[in-house]
């Protein structure tokens, strides 16, 4: 019961964090796009989702978004800092990841691309095997998972998103008992943006 009060809180104050995302989402990092463009996963007004691509040569813009000022900005409202952290990205084997270093610790946000479903499915799979004592977590997608230490993994169409708060200090903010429920707070902004908010 204490988790579940715990998730909600935390997905209500994330909900407050999402006003901005269509106009954070739209372009990060300057990224163009052109009239009728979605990136694959995004899901229309109908609720239907864009045709999965294969993991290109450059990280996709849903990819994109962990690193974008919105999301910057969000961490520094979530954990209170300011200025909004200056994050490094790398792009490797269809992987985009965000390396968020604050005074506190570090936040290190990630995007797996898998070119289809089945292939998302099985490097999801292979991601809650690598981590002992996760459990299912509500509130986010079917497949979301996270370890009490602060791990959070979720699949959204063919994405992987991966939160590690681990590395972050322990807080005595009222509001945040444990460092995962950062980690959802954040993953739960990032799904909003991904979705349409």
């Amino acid at each position: 019961m204490k988790v579940r009060t715990a998730a909600l809180g935390v997905a209500l104050a994330a909900t407050s964090l999402l006003a901005g995302c269509a106009s954070g989402a739209a372009a990060p990092h300057g990224a163009a796009t052109r009239p009728g463009e979605m990136p694959a996963g995004m899901v229309m007004p109908d609720g239907s989702t864009m045709a999965p691509g294969s993991p290109g040569t450059a990280p996709s813009a849903a990819a994109r978004m962990i690193c974008s000022a919105e999301t910057r900005n969000d961490i520094a409202a979530i954990l209170s800092v300011a200025p909004a952290p200056d994050p490094a990205a790398t792009w490797r084997g269809g992987t985009y990841t965000c390396t968020y270093r604050l005074p506190s610790g570090t936040i290190v946000l990630s995007v797996h691309e898998s070119p289809d479903g089945a292939t998302a499915a099985a490097y999801t799979s292979g991601q809650r095997k690598a981590m002992p004592g996760a459990h299912d977590l509500a509130g986010l997608t079917p497949i979301a998972f996270g370890t009490p230490d602060g791990l959070l993994v979720l699949r959204k169409d063919d994405d992987t998103l991966r939160v590690d708060t681990t590395a972050l200090a322990p807080r005595s903010d009222p509001r945040y008992r444990h460092r995962a429920e950062f980690g959802y707070e954040i993953a739960a902004v990032i799904l909003g943006c991904w979705t349409g908010g």
